[in-house]
């Protein structure tokens, strides 16, 4: 379903060179979260995946000597969550989102074979949380969890499940292909749940480059995100002002009381509206386009996927050679498509339509992720909840403070109030004209809507 929030686990052995396949997949598959294992990368170096916020717990960069372990998690830009720091003697990255109103800690882990298992990193991960997922490489077998055999790792982990009557979700075929001949496949890749009343389900995904394949957990129900981005609209302004002129031209009915100046007000701003909602148009924004895969790419990588479901059928030197031969081209044919598209977007810009100046912008000022507010009762996450948390602050600030009574402002106030207003004193439509004149063109409109610049476009017969 497009609602169902999907996660992608996955031991991917070193990131670097990986990046713009697991870039592909994430298009094919529309993927929220990604959760990396053995990251392998240097605290010093940076990688960016598209609409996507990374976490990352790297170890430290040793001298001379290539990177290891590390996880790593991606989320997408329009799912309002926060990074939670915890402390675990096996290499962790943690976020907080939030479904249904219940928060839900969400792990990418991965422990070192040959590390002790310590149940104890599980008790930090899952501390101060009703709801969880756990997922990553903990290189711990046992056939509860469709496993081939058992070692010390899944025999402890297998205990703390059972006494914490915790959920291990995996899938039913084999996760991990080692590239030694005499190894066979195994499950290595799993994730500890608690999500109640969710249904979530787990599926080995023949794809990408690495001895494990990535695993999509696909969890029934969404996180909240945050509002989409406003389309991009113009005002033909020359359309507005023929429009009013049209309407005024008639001859207006007579204002006598109250309630006429009412109802003039409110046809008045009820027409400007009109005016405006009609005389809008899209525009192309030069700053989004979609990387598209073209089909021969997708040819290729489907002809690599049937590669690698026979190498991990039939564990073939020969099949093995195909594999690698066909992954390496792959790489390269996607190197040169990204490079193409990024020269194809820079030539479409130009400075007369200022979307250099807005690329430029973009670069330089990069969007920060949405977090939750916390508030009286803990973490907020929904807009609504949000927006109340504000209006609620902002009352509290705004206040007024009971203090003693001064004569000075009683007298200042009674002589305002019985002050007489000049009946004989009227206004211009040139005074009129010449205060809309002065307005600042780059304000926000108030409640009905009406910007500065509607006022400055409009005609003589409306003022």
């Amino acid at each position: 379903m497009d609602n169902d929030l999907k996660i992608i686990h996955w031991n991917c052995n070193g990131i670097s060179n990986k990046i713009l396949e697991l870039q592909s997949l994430i298009q094919k598959i529309r993927v929220d979260i990604i959760l990396l294992g053995e990251t392998k990368l240097n605290p010093n170096i940076n990688i960016k995946f598209k609409n996507f916020h990374i976490y990352r717990s790297d170890n430290d960069a040793r001298p001379g000597k290539p990177s290891f372990g590390g996880t790593a998690v991606l989320v997408h830009k329009r799912i309002i969550h926060r990074q939670t720091t915890l402390k675990t003697s096996m290499k962790s990255t943690s976020i907080d989102i939030s479904i249904n109103q219940h928060i839900i800690r969400i792990s990418s882990v991965y422990k070192r074979p040959g590390v002790p298992f310590v149940d104890n990193d599980l008790r930090v991960l899952l501390n101060g949380c009703d709801w969880f997922i756990v997922a990553g490489d903990l290189n711990a077998k046992h056939p509860f969890w469709h496993s081939r055999c058992i070692n010390t790792a899944g025999l402890v982990l297998y205990n703390y499940v059972q006494n914490l009557d915790l959920t291990v979700i995996a899938p039913d075929s084999p996760t991990f292909f080692s590239s030694i001949p005499n190894h066979r496949p195994d499950v290595l890749d799993i994730a500890l749940v608690k999500l109640p009343h969710l249904s979530i389900s787990s599926t080995s995904l023949n794809e990408l480059s690495s001895d494990h394949n990535p695993v999509l957990l696909q969890i029934n129900d969404s996180p909240i995100t945050s509002s989409p981005p406003t389309p991009v609209n113009r005002i033909n302004w020359k359309k507005f002002s023929d429009t009013l002129e049209t309407i005024f031209k008639g001859k207006l009915p007579p204002i006598n009381t109250h309630d006429d100046i009412n109802r003039a007000v409110a046809t008045l701003t009820s027409n400007v509206q009109e005016a405006l909602e009609n005389s809008k148009y899209a525009i192309n924004n030069k700053l989004f386009y979609r990387d598209r895969l073209p089909p021969e790419i997708i040819n290729e990588i489907n002809a690599k996927n049937r590669l690698r479901r026979e190498w991990q059928r039939h564990r073939d030197p020969a099949t093995k050679r195909q594999l690698n031969l066909k992954t390496t081209f792959i790489k390269q044919m996607l190197a040169t498509h990204k490079q193409d598209e990024w020269d194809k977007f820079l030539f479409s810009l130009d400075t007369s339509d200022g979307s250099i100046y807005k690329l430029n912008k973009n670069l330089l000022k990069k969007r920060p992720a949405t977090h939750p507010l916390i508030g009286p009762n803990g973490l907020t996450y929904s807009a609504i909840d949000r927006a109340e948390l504000f209006a609620d602050t902002y009352q509290q600030q705004f206040t007024p403070n009971t203090g003693p009574i001064l004569p000075e402002v009683i007298n200042s106030l009674a002589s305002i109030n019985d002050a007489q207003v000049n009946s004989n004193d009227y206004t211009t439509p040139g005074f009129i004209k010449d205060i809309i004149n002065h307005l600042p063109k780059r304000k926000a409109s108030g409640e009905d809507q009406i910007t500065n610049n509607a006022l400055k476009n409009a005609p003589k017969n409306f003022i």
